[in-house]
């Protein structure tokens, strides 16, 4: 299994500081280096294929947790 260039910056972020959640706006910012244009379909669709790719049951995601209406993240006990 491997990452896209997106996935990967965006578990980067996630991964910074785990468990705190990042906005729409973060992540989008973070992944794609330019300012937010309210792509939130975007980091959703991103997020989609990484829980893909990570999780083993992605539907009830372990560890990428969303914060409805906020963001996403990272779950780590």
């Amino acid at each position: 299994m491997s990452l896209t260039r997106l996935e990967y910056r965006a578990m980067e972020q996630l991964n910074s500081i785990p468990n705190q959640t990042f906005t729409y706006k973060e992540i989008y910012e973070y992944v794609w280096q330019t300012s937010f244009k309210a792509d939130n379909y975007r980091v959703s669709n991103t997020i989609f294929h990484l829980r893909n790719k990570i999780e083993s049951n992605p539907l009830k995601a372990q560890w990428i947790k969303t914060t409805r209406s906020k963001g996403y993240r990272l779950n780590i006990k």
